[in-house]
């Protein structure tokens, strides 16, 4: 169950030793300004679990203060665990107080200026004693109501994630692709035949891999600096779950032509069935020709399609859990339904489904076994949600990364270190 996060909670991180009266001081101070202070001599009772009892005190609190002695911060010890912790949530405002003299902060808080309190024991007689305790009071307050940090981070990624609908803009210039159906290859391929041009960088672009055996992409722009100075570097992978087809996949079984395939990377089975699906291969024909053939993805192309049972047929299935709903050797895509015009010969409508591809692609059966098959869902990318705030895309998941990656790398001029962007095939192996 989630924690509620109480705004006037503050966790207090100190070390039991000589300080412990200024830290018990500052405790009735804070609870005088209205805050509500965990303190473990209180929180922890006995029988209680004094791990458990930190945990939950730590995370429903808005705010630590860290008190900063030789004891507080030796190695290992409590303290710096709830330092950590503190300074790893985005929900917890840290504030540190330095109680004495010549002791380094641990390195969790170190980048935080910590309240000097590190006199506190000669100012105890001293005449300004009271005005001392009562500006340091002050500072620690202050730091504690600044901006709680998780409503900061809320609030500035609002800002940056509030679409930008400006012509030039990312998501504008994402959004006219997407309207365009811009979604094959070519656009890209003249992007970066045009990026390569540009006089304004040195450029460096590399694609390996044969088609149907997976792609990975280099771009580099090179920087001021050495190569010896480091370089910036942007990875995504760009292939998804989808379906491959067998070696010999084509068959016929109750008048339907139909293909035999085996998922690619982490698919949902039950998800792939009834559902409008385009082909992708990648042939190598025996005399060394290479053909590419795409079928479902243009207006008027055909589609194919996994069947599945209508309810009252489907009853032995109902019984299945829900991730063996649909098994793997059951996803198979009919690719056709009408038999060839011979009625002397043997599976007719696999002959006439055969007889298609050879008369379009010049494809024969045997052309299967040396080919690269695919089959992913055959519909374009769509804007989702009355305010069109979200994609609805194959392969979005996955490619939501690349697409950023490769455009940053592209808009990049005359950066002082080397930017390089890598995308990478079979991450979903």
């Amino acid at each position: 169950m989630p924690h509620e996060l109480d705004s006037t909670s503050i966790f207090f991180s100190y070390g039991h030793d000589g300080n412990t009266e200024l830290v018990l001081q500052l405790k009735e101070s804070l609870c005088r300004e209205g805050y509500r202070v965990w303190i473990d001599k209180e929180e922890i009772t006995p029988g209680k679990d004094w791990r458990d009892a930190i945990t939950e005190g730590l995370v429903s609190s808005s705010s630590l203060v860290g008190y900063l002695s030789r004891h507080s911060v030796r190695n290992p010890g409590v303290c710096l665990n709830e330092l950590a912790i503190a300074t790893g949530s985005s929900c917890c405002r840290v504030v540190t107080v330095l109680l004495e003299k010549d002791i380094t902060p641990p390195l969790t808080v170190s980048h935080i200026q910590y309240v000097d309190m590190s006199d506190w024991r000669e100012k105890r007689t001293a005449p300004d004693h009271d005005a001392w305790y009562a500006r340091k009071l002050q500072e620690i307050l202050d730091a504690i109501r600044r901006e709680n940090s998780l409503s900061g981070v809320i609030r500035e990624l609002r800002e940056k994630l509030k679409p930008d609908l400006s012509l030039n803009s990312y998501y504008a210039r994402l959004a006219l692709l997407l309207e365009r159906g811009d979604v094959d290859r070519k656009w890209i391929r003249d992007k970066v035949a045009a990026w390569l041009d540009d006089p304004q960088g040195k450029r460096v672009f590399c694609l390996t891999g044969d088609p149907g055996i997976g792609k990975s992409v280099i771009a580099a722009t090179m920087g001021q600096k050495p190569l010896s100075e480091g370089v910036h570097m942007n990875i995504a992978h760009t292939d998804a779950p989808r379906l491959d087809l067998k070696p010999n996949p084509l068959y016929e079984n109750s008048e339907l032509a139909l293909l035999k395939t085996h998922y690619y990377g982490g698919i949902r089975k039950y998800q792939w069935v009834a559902m409008p699906l385009a082909l992708h291969c990648v042939v190598y024909k025996a005399d060394g020709a290479q053909v590419s053939v795409c079928i479902g993805e243009d207006e008027g192309d055909p589609v194919f399609c996994i069947t599945d049972l209508l309810p009252h047929l489907g009853a032995e299935q109902n019984e299945r859990k829900l991730g063996e709903g649909v098994k793997g050797e059951e996803l198979n895509i009919v690719v056709g339904s009408l038999p060839y015009a011979d009625k002397e010969v043997k599976d007719r409508v696999k002959l006439l489904a055969l007889k298609l591809l050879n008369d379009k692609y010049g494809i024969t059966e045997r052309d299967f076994i040396t080919a690269e098959l695919e089959a992913v869902p055959a519909f374009k990318a769509k804007d989702v949600g009355l305010d069109r705030g979200l994609i609805g895309a194959y392969g979005h998941d996955d490619r939501v990364d690349a697409y950023p990656a490769l455009i940053a790398e592209m808009e990049t001029k005359l950066p002082v270190y080397t930017t390089v962007c890598v995308l990478t095939d079979k991450e979903e192996i």
